[in-house]
C-alpha cells in the first residue's frame, strides 16, 4: 500500500522514468521507476532490473536482468523502436492493437514498408555516386536473398512487383524508380553524391538488423 504521508514529503521535482526494451519475442516492454528529481543526462539514471524469465531473455533460476543503455551508433533503430512503443501505449488507451505486418489487410494496395535511406561519408562526398553508391547497389544485388530473409516476415505479400515494389524474387536498382528494389533520387544522380533508398524492408522489420546488413554488405564486404 502506498504511504501517502511519505509521498507528501517527497520533493516537488519527483518524476517517473520509464525503461523500455525489446524482449525475447521481438515485442516491447516497459517498466517505470520513481526518481526523486529529473535527471539531467542519461548517465544519472539508476540501473533497473526486470524478470527475464517472463520475457524469454533469461532462465528461471537466474532471471534478474539489468534497459542496458543508452545505446549509441544505431540511433535510427533506437528512435523507431521507441516510436513503436509510444504508438503501442497510445493504442492501449483506445483498446486497439498495432499490426506492422506487410499486408495486415489483404487486397490490392501497396502494403506497409519501412524504406531505409542509407549513405556513408564517401557517398555524401563529391563523386560519391559513382565511387561508392553504384558499387554498393551492385553488392546488394549479390546479397539479395540474404537481405530479403531478414527484412521482415510476410514480405512476399507486399513485394509482388506491383504497387511501387519490385518482385521479392528479383533485384534491380534505378534512378527515380519507385518500382525498383533500391532507388537513387534524381538529385543524387545529378549532383553526383548523396544517398540511396532500400525499398525492400517491411513494416515489421527490425531496424537494427536492416542497418547491420546494409553496413555489412555495402561497406565491409568486398
Amino acid at each position: 500500500m502506498t504511504d501517502l504521508k511519505a509521498l507528501a514529503n517527497l520533493s516537488v521535482d519527483l518524476c517517473i522514468a520509464e525503461y523500455v526494451w525489446i524482449d525475447g519475442y521481438d515485442g516491447l516492454r516497459g517498466k517505470a521507476r520513481v526518481l526523486k528529481k529529473p535527471p539531467t543526462s542519461p548517465s544519472e539514471l539508476p540501473n533497473w532490473n526486470y524478470d527475464g524469465s517472463s520475457t524469454n531473455q533469461a532462465p528461471g533460476a537466474d532471471s534478474e536482468v539489468i534497459q542496458v543503455g543508452p545505446a549509441v551508433g544505431i540511433e535510427q533503430g533506437d528512435m523507431l523502436w521507441m516510436s513503436r512503443y509510444i504508438l503501442q501505449r497510445c493504442c492501449e488507451m483506445r483498446g486497439l492493437e498495432v499490426n506492422y505486418d506487410p499486408k495486415p489487410v489483404k487486397g490490392d494496395w501497396n502494403g506497409t514498408g519501412c524504406h531505409a535511406n542509407f549513405s556513408t561519408k564517401t557517398m555524401r562526398s563529391p563523386g560519391g555516386y559513382q565511387k561508392a553508391i553504384v558499387p554498393a547497389l551492385e553488392k546488394l544485388g549479390r546479397k539479395h536473398a540474404e537481405h530479403i530473409a531478414a527484412y521482415g516476415d510476410g514480405n512476399e505479400e507486399r513485394l509482388t512487383g506491383k504497387h511501387e515494389t519490385a518482385s521479392i524474387d528479383t533485384y534491380r536498382w534505378g534512378v527515380a524508380d519507385r518500382g525498383a528494389s533500391c532507388r537513387v533520387g534524381n538529385d543524387t544522380a545529378e549532383q553526383g553524391y548523396g544517398y540511396f533508398e532500400d525499398r525492400r524492408p517491411a513494416g515489421n522489420c527490425d531496424p537494427y538488423v536492416v542497418t547491420r546488413l546494409l553496413v555489412q554488405t555495402c561497406v565491409l564486404d568486398d
